[in-house]
């Protein structure tokens, strides 16, 4: 059974990029070996800071992690606006998070040839609970702002928690490898002639 341990708010400061929606941490199995969870009570004494202490630290790390990450990450709500963008993101698509924070998803990122199609495929989701490029590697076009697209590795993951509802990409840029192969092709091309 799951038993809820504890609801909190991330930490100060945390940059005004990073969603703050209110994490609800689990108890998966009664005999779990993290140690954060299995020495808590159920739920916590609020009397003692070191378990809050120990999530808010837990939480900067997992932030740390995201916004160092090499690979973009982009997070859309329900309504297709964009709520998160790492710094990856940011040097990817040539958007500061100050200004694609609140901006549509499909407008900003996606080349309008694809648009109508995410656009559906989100109000289908939303509507069935499933979603077909969810969960899967996906080779896809993007978006720069300054009008090129661009080839990129999506997967794409749906997170319901409560009534938040967000989808999440974690993108490579594909570039500099179809660069490559296009060069390799071209020297294989010139060999066998």
């Amino acid at each position: 059974a799951t038993t809820e341990i504890s609801t909190l708010a991330l930490p100060d400061p945390l940059p005004i990029s990073f969603p703050r929606p209110i994490f609800k941490l689990r108890r998966i199995q009664e005999d779990t070996q993290d140690p954060l969870i299995s020495n808590m009570e159920s739920p916590p004494d609020p009397s003692t800071e070191q378990t809050d202490q120990q999530l808010r630290a837990k939480l900067k790390h997992i932030y740390s992690v995201v916004e160092d990450a090499l690979d973009a990450v982009v997070a859309m709500d329900a309504n297709g606006l964009i709520v998160y963008m790492n710094a990856a993101a940011e040097r990817m698509f040539g958007w500061s998070v100050d200004e694609i924070l609140g901006r549509s998803l499909s407008a900003t990122i996606i080349p309008q040839k694809d648009r109508t199609a995410h656009d559906q495929g989100v109000k289908h989701y939303l509507a069935t609970g499933v979603g077909p490029v969810l969960h899967q590697r996906m080779n896809l076009t993007a978006l720069h702002r300054d009008g090129h697209e661009f080839p990129i590795e999506l997967i794409a993951t749906p997170r319901r928690e409560g009534d938040t509802l967000l989808f999440t990409g974690f993108i490579r840029d594909l570039s500099q490898q179809h660069h490559a192969e296009e060069l390799l092709h071209r020297i294989v091309e010139g060999t066998a002639s």
